[in-house]
């Protein structure tokens, strides 16, 4: 086992002072930290405390739950061993529609991606030398309900 453990049902109050005050009696804490969401700031509502030794961290495992006082309030919160996070591989992203990157971790300096090409020939949109229609093959135009009109 980790030194490490997770506390869930945190008070929305709640930091790092209140964390380090209420694990402190399981053995010396080395590290007490609330997760705070990116966008708002605010706590998430969950943290992680490292004590010195693993068997101080057992310990605090080994009860399950404890009360904490925030405010003048107790509030029971859940107690779990840390879970070791795998190493990340690079990227992300998202999906290309929502504006993310669409991906991430590849390397793409060396190869070519003909997908994008423009393969009109570099007159644009249109498919022939001069064309003033929309280049889908359907003479152009638009639809204003009642049908295609062309230019």
């Amino acid at each position: 086992m980790s030194n490490r453990i997770f506390v869930g049902g945190l008070p929305w109050e709640a930091d790092q002072n209140d964390l380090q005050t209420t694990f402190s009696h399981f053995g010396p804490v080395k590290d007490a930290k609330v997760i705070m969401d990116k966008d708002t700031g605010k706590s998430r509502g969950f943290g992680f405390v490292t004590f010195d030794s693993e068997e101080d961290a057992a310990s605090a495992v080994d009860t399950g739950s404890i009360e904490m006082d925030v405010g003048g309030r107790n509030r029971t919160v859940r107690i779990q061993a840390a879970n070791e996070r795998p190493p990340r591989s690079g990227g992300g992203g998202g999906s290309p529609r929502a504006g993310g990157s669409g991906g991430g971790g590849r390397d793409y300096s060396s190869e070519r991606d003909d997908r994008f090409e423009d393969k009109s020939g570099g007159r644009g949109r249109g498919s022939r030398k001069g064309s003033r229609k929309g280049g889908r093959g359907d003479g152009g135009g638009y639809d204003d309900g009642g049908g295609y009109h062309s230019f």
